[in-house]
C-alpha cells in the first residue's frame, strides 16, 4: 500500500501560477500526509543546503522542471 506521508513536494521560489497552486491545493485535501515546502529562491549552493535540510538520508529525490522533457505517465512508471 502506498504511503503518502512519505511524499514531500520542495518548490524553489514561491508558486506563483494559479493552475499549479489549485493543483497542489487539491492533492492537499486527497492525500492530507502530504507536505509542501517553498524554499527562497537564492543561490544553487544555498538551495541545496536548504534541500538537504529538508529531506532524509533515505528519502529518494525525484527533480522535475516546467521547462524540461515531458514524459507520459508509463514512461516516468518505468
Amino acid at each position: 500500500m502506498l504511503n503518502i506521508s512519505h511524499y514531500k513536494i520542495i518548490a524553489i521560489g514561491k508558486i506563483k501560477k494559479k493552475w499549479i497552486r489549485e493543483g497542489i491545493d487539491m492533492y492537499l485535501k486527497r492525500l492530507p500526509g502530504l507536505e509542501v515546502k517553498e524554499i527562497k529562491d537564492s543561490t544553487q549552493t544555498k538551495e541545496e543546503h536548504m534541500i538537504k535540510k529538508i529531506i532524509s538520508k533515505n528519502d529518494t529525490l525525484v527533480t522535475l522542471n516546467e521547462n524540461g522533457q515531458s514524459f507520459t505517465s508509463k514512461q516516468l512508471a518505468t
